[in-house]
């Protein structure tokens, strides 16, 4: 019977000029303590106190770590207390108001008639319980233009007086402190007409604001709107995953559980932790590249310091490392940040498609081989690599398929292959033949590795006396610290003196790489590449063990052309014949980008390569989709973690303005007098076979190729997320 009371009072506040009320003007600048302004429609109303309406708006709706924010708060009108587009500082409140009435009614303490616009504060502690939490404000009903601040901080806005509506506070809250809320409201429809003349020949219903008008009788009466909170609780829930949303599923929707998608996962909920996301990937567990590949060898090309995940630091000694110890890496690394359990399996992405009346992507995915499955997300990130899962890059090798023995691509080794006492000659000089020929050698009875012309190959050493040092003399989480910080500077100094000195580097490394040569090895033919320093991806081998495989004399190098593949044989232009028993075509990868997913806008289909590429990660004309993309003269999770910073600043901008979609535009002048650039400066075979798949990147700012991490870091922190860009609400 008390809840029905309550609801009666608050409820009539906003209609009791109707009855005769007397207006009073909020106008003292002295703090007044809440009282409940004369006269009141009902004795009723006087019972309430100052903690009206306790329980929750929605019972059915019912959750148990909610704050119920109803009661006393400060006011005053926006321009008292200072100026009114400014927050002003609790403290500069001159009055108090009892939330949830509107400002018009005795109940508030206010009973104000003329205010336009105004100002209210109130301070709250969230619970330790929800410490690690998402939070959000709910308002039932504010009349009619709200800006919401939390602890100074603009984090939300709304127009309109019907209608419910949430901000997201988390990133805003001080956890187990005083937390301030303040906001405005401001009224229209009050600045233009205060009051309004309301004659008996209306016989329709009619709405002004948040009012609405009855068929009236033959008299004249004034009415003035309900300003602010209006008999609706205002209340602060915690423990959601994300907002919630009619439409989606998903906030964001991450293509690929490898390196790439899984780093994003983690940036994600570090920087964006109201968002929802899950991880949708074609194959049975994390890893990508890692869980593809297993051939003999198999290992990173890169350290694992700047390979491995900066929040997760590499913690062995050895910089290089097998594919089954990185994946391994990849796997504790998702469990440790429960990114493991967002994650869904055997889901191939089939095609996505941007609706632009819902702004949101519509997701066909193939699950578990047949089973169609439908999602919806505002936003997608491909963590898709840059080359095809399924089909190797075709290398024209004549008469290879008259070849009697085996052949295999390295990307589909076959679990069951036995090479022992064969011999074996791998079609390659990259890093996957550079991997292969030690691996190998000891069960084969001899290895070649047979090349059309040679690559650099740099011998690493398996531990670093620097590194030793700072793990003995500082502090583990430092010495970490301070050693990804050595390798990233140190490939940061060897590409770059390459690319400015290259005469100078190539005799360097030419000079390291005769030193390792067995004896009676030639450097030219077999080591004296024809391009500078990181024209191509450089090579290296831990320990120097591709050399001392060659030392053995198990394994050799030859270099020429191939004439023809017979049954038994392979012919060499030069009149040299080998007799393989297995013949490996590490010829390399096909270039694939967004995992081969069909991407429309509309149901108009979009051709990635025809597209601009912004700030290296957003489509032209694509709305809220991202691509990771790294280096190809650094380890690839450097480039991958400065684009998902990039991406995680720009959903922060956009939840808190409160966009719909985000869509990267060339400008006219831009379109007319932009010099189109190489999307990659690499020469290798596959990335010239690829250029056509690449999107397209030129000389204006925001649609450069990727540089280098350090410029790629402070762009993704501190530089320009605007030009280029349209944000729409």
């Amino acid at each position: 019977m008390m809840q029905i009371i309550q609801r009666v009072a608050l409820g009539s506040m906003s209609l009791i000029h109707f009855f005769g009320s007397a207006h009073t003007q909020a106008t003292t600048v002295k703090p007044v303590a809440y009282q409940v302004q004369n006269p009141l429609v009902t004795d009723w109303t006087y019972r309430l106190g100052t903690n009206p309406w306790p329980e929750h708006p929605r019972p059915q709706l019912h959750r148990e770590h909610w704050l119920n924010l109803n009661g006393i708060w400060a006011y005053d009108r926006a321009g008292v207390a200072g100026n009114p587009l400014d927050p002003p500082q609790a403290e500069a409140l001159s009055r108090e108001v009892m939330i949830p009435s509107c400002i018009e009614s005795g109940l508030s303490g206010i009973q104000d008639l003329d205010s336009t616009a105004m100002w209210f504060v109130r301070h709250f502690k969230v619970p330790d319980i929800w410490k690690k939490q998402n939070v959000l404000l709910h308002f039932e009903a504010v009349d009619y233009e709200a800006t919401v601040f939390m602890n100074n901080v603009k984090v939300g806005h709304n127009v309109g007086g019907y209608f419910r509506f949430t901000v997201d506070i988390t990133r805003n809250l001080s956890r187990g402190q005083d937390n301030k809320f303040l906001w405005n409201v401001h009224q229209a429809i009050d600045q233009m007409n205060q009051t309004y003349e309301i004659k008996a020949d209306l016989k329709s219903y009619n709405y002004r604001a948040s009012v609405l008008f009855r068929e009236l009788t033959e008299q004249v009466e004034r009415y003035a709107c309900s300003g602010g909170v209006w008999a609706q609780t205002t209340d602060v829930e915690g423990g959601v995953n994300g907002l919630y949303t009619q439409d989606v599923d998903f906030d964001v929707i991450i293509i690929g559980a490898g390196l790439s998608g899984i780093n994003f996962a983690y940036r994600l909920q570090e920087r964006n932790p109201n968002l929802s996301y899950c991880i949708v990937d074609g194959r049975h567990e994390i890893g990508g590249t890692w869980s593809l590949f297993n051939y003999p060898g198999i290992r990173s090309d890169s350290d694992l310091f700047t390979f491995g995940f900066s929040w997760r630091p590499w913690e062995e000694q050895q910089p290089i490392a097998q594919g089954a110890r990185i994946l391994e890496y990849i796997k504790a690394s998702a469990a440790q940040e429960g990114i493991d359990k967002n994650i869904k399996f055997n889901h191939r992405v089939n095609s996505v498609d941007w609706s632009s009346e819902s702004s949101t992507w519509k997701f066909d995915i193939t699950a578990n081989a047949s089973d169609p499955v439908s999602l919806q997300s505002r936003f997608v990130f491909l963590g898709t690599g840059y080359y095809d899962y399924n089909e190797p890059l075709k290398a024209h090798i004549p008469g290879i398929d008259d070849f009697e023995g085996t052949v295999i691509h390295p990307q589909f080794w076959p679990k069951d292959l036995d090479y022992t006492n064969k011999d074996v000659v791998i079609i390659g000089s990259g890093a996957t033949a550079v991997t292969l020929v030690p691996s190998m050698a000891d069960k084969a009875a001899h290895t070649t590795m047979l090349q059309r012309s040679p690559t650099y190959i740099l011998a690493l050493p398996e531990s670093d006396l620097l590194d030793t040092a700072f793990r003995f003399l500082l502090p583990g989480s430092l010495a970490k610290q301070l050693i990804r910080f050595k390798w990233i500077l140190s490939g940061f100094l060897l590409t770059t003196f390459s690319k400015w000195f290259p005469r100078l580097a190539r005799s360097i490394i030419l000079r390291w790489t005769a030193q390792e040569l067995p004896k009676g090895v030639n450097m030219d033919p077999h080591f004296t590449p024809k391009y500078n320093p990181w024209e191509q991806r450089m090579c290296l081998c831990p320990a120097g063990d591709f050399f001392k495989t060659l030392r053995t004399g198990k394994a050799s190098v030859e270099t020429g052309l191939i004439e023809k593949v017979t049954a038994k044989t392979i012919r060499l232009k030069s009149g040299r014949e080998m007799h393989p028993d297995i013949i490996v075509t590490a010829t390399g990868l096909k270039v694939h980008l967004a995992g081969g997913i069909k991407v429309s806008v509309d149901g108009q289909a979009i051709s990635l390569s025809e597209c601009f590429l912004w700030k290296g990660c957003m489509l032209e004309n694509v709305p809220n989709l991202f691509m990771a993309m790294g280096y190809v003269d650094a380890s690839w999770t450097l480039g991958a973690d400065a684009t998902a910073q990039l991406v995680c600043r720009i959903l922060n901008r956009f939840t808190s303005g409160g966009f719909s979609q985000i869509v990267p535009r060339l400008t006219g002048d831009e379109k007319q007098n932009m010099t189109e650039l190489p999307f990659m400066s690499l020469k290798s075979t596959y990335i010239q076979k690829g250029k056509s798949v690449f999107p397209r990147v030129g000389n204006s700012k925001q649609w450069l190729p990727r540089s280098y991490y350090w410029k790629d870091i402070y762009n993704a922190r501190r530089g320009d997320v605007e030009s280029g860009l349209v944000w729409s609400r």
